[in-house]
């Protein structure tokens, strides 16, 4: 490791309530710009303090990145979780992620943690406690666009709406659907998500006025809810 490192150990996470085969999964960020030194994000992962690291995942370019790593539980439901940023002289980490020092450009912070079964899905009534009392988020943050085409239109007109779901950090797109409601009217439509995260709905049925369309992302396990809205005009 590079003697100019910061390093600290973020937490102690105990996981249970997990069957045999399990893995303890986590998710980081970095976000560095060119001309600082925040160069290199490392996350760690270790069943026993004593032993070393058991599993690291490493960012090494500018720009937003993520990385994730995961490690058996097998011997113990101790975990120990870190952060370890490489070049920033001045840089510091606290249990959320890692603040800018003197020669650090960028932050780092904790994506998402989940403990997974042998086919990397989520284990239902797995536990995990912080030693810290932080509560890490089980599922990676999602945003949904909404857009509208021809807004405005006119009565009897087809509009097209479209919602896109993205969720940094995930591998794959969000799967699941999206509620379109038009609160003007009361009335909603129920549209599945297809292979890269759009929803779209198309409907000639909105009568003259200003209708307020929303639409919302119900999650999955991997991805939180999200929601857009926009008002779509009816001459």
């Amino acid at each position: 490791m590079d003697g100019d490192a910061s390093t600290m150990l973020a937490d102690i996470l105990t996981v249970g309530n997990y069957p045999a085969g399990s893995s303890f999964f986590a998710d980081a960020s970095l976000t560095a710009t060119a001309g600082g030194q925040a160069e290199f994000l490392q996350i760690v992962l270790s069943l026993n303090l004593s032993d070393g690291f058991d599993s690291t995942c490493d960012i090494d370019t500018f720009g937003q990145n993520s990385c994730s790593t995961a490690v058996t539980l097998q011997d113990g439901p101790i975990v120990a979780f870190g952060l370890n940023l490489l070049g920033g002289a001045g840089a510091t980490c606290d249990f959320i992620g890692c603040a800018s020092g003197s020669n650090l450009t960028g932050s780092g912070k904790i994506l998402v943690i989940q403990v997974i079964d042998s086919r990397g899905n989520p284990v239902k009534g797995a536990t995990i406690s912080s030693a810290s009392g932080y509560q890490y988020p089980t599922r990676f943050a999602s945003t949904t666009a909404l857009t509208a085409n021809p807004n405005p239109s006119t009565q009897g007109q087809p509009v097209k709406f479209r919602a896109t779901v993205a969720s940094f950090g995930r591998a794959g797109y969000p799967t699941g659907r999206v509620i379109f409601k038009d609160s003007t009217t009361g009335k909603m439509f129920s549209v599945a998500l297809n292979n890269i995260g759009v929803a779209t709905l198309t409907t000639s049925i909105l009568p003259v006025g200003s209708h307020s369309i929303t639409a919302t992302y119900g999650g999955d396990v991997w991805s939180a809810p999200s929601q857009a809205s926009i008002v779509q005009v009816v001459n």
